[in-house]
This record gives C-alpha cells, sequence and structure tokens, in this order.
C-alpha cells in the first residue's frame, strides 16, 4: 500500500475515534437543540465542500437524533464543522412523536420526571 493513503487513513482513523468519544460534560446531556453541519463529498476524485444543513434534533450525549424522511437518523455532534446554533430547556414546538418518547425515556430512566411541551430558548 501507498505510505500516503496510510497516512491519511490513519488519520481519518484517529479523527473518528474523537468523533465518537463522548466529552466529559456530556454523559448526562439530553436536550433539543438546533444544529449547523457542514456537508463534504467526493467530486472528481476530490473531498469537496457541498454547502450547509442545518439540522433541528434531540441531543443525547454525544449524538444527535433527528427526523428525516420518517426515519430516525442520527449525527455525531464532536464532529469537525459542526455547530450548535440553539439550546432548547423543554419540549419546542417542531419536535415530533419518536424524538420526545426518546427524551422521556432518558429522564425516565436518570431521574423519573416527564416534561412539559412549553417552548424555551437559548441564542448562542
Amino acid at each position: 500500500m501507498n505510505k500516503g493513503i496510510m497516512i491519511r487513513n490513519n488519520k481519518l482513523k484517529h479523527k473518528a475515534k474523537k468523533a465518537h468519544s463522548v466529552k466529559p460534560g456530556q454523559e448526562n446531556i439530553c436536550r433539543f437543540i438546533v444544529l449547523k453541519n457542514q456537508l463534504t463529498g467526493f467530486v472528481n476524485c476530490r473531498r469537496t465542500y457541498l454547502g450547509t444543513q442545518i439540522i433541528e434534533g434531540l441531543q443525547i450525549k454525544n449524538k444527535l437524533y433527528y427526523i428525516k424522511d420518517d426515519v430516525v437518523h442520527f449525527c455525531f455532534i464532536n464532529k469537525k464543522n459542526t455547530k450548535i446554533l440553539k439550546k432548547f430547556t423543554d419540549v419546542p414546538t417542531w419536535a415530533t412523536q419518536p424524538l420526545i418518547e426518546k427524551y422521556n425515556t432518558f429522564y425516565s430512566q436518570t431521574s423519573g420526571a416527564s416534561v412539559s411541551s412549553t417552548s424555551d430558548t437559548t441564542l448562542l
């Protein structure tokens, strides 16, 4: 194998470990957030910028769960080129039923408290 390809693969593995790790302040976090994610892809065998994506979803530890085409997806928050735009203290109006169920099960496992449906925002 080419030496340059080996170096590139090792860097990608290191970045993946960093993105998948849970930081010390993220162990008990469960909140609704709005996240800005930068999209990249391969065009003509080179990695290029494709645009940004605004995602509304539920953050549990270091993962963001969101709904796309009626299916729950997730992405990692600690990866490169992501930024949290808004943090919600309660359940917002745009939250769907599967996300609210995940939110309630997390809080029932940790503290046993239920949630209300009012929306409070904090801007960053």
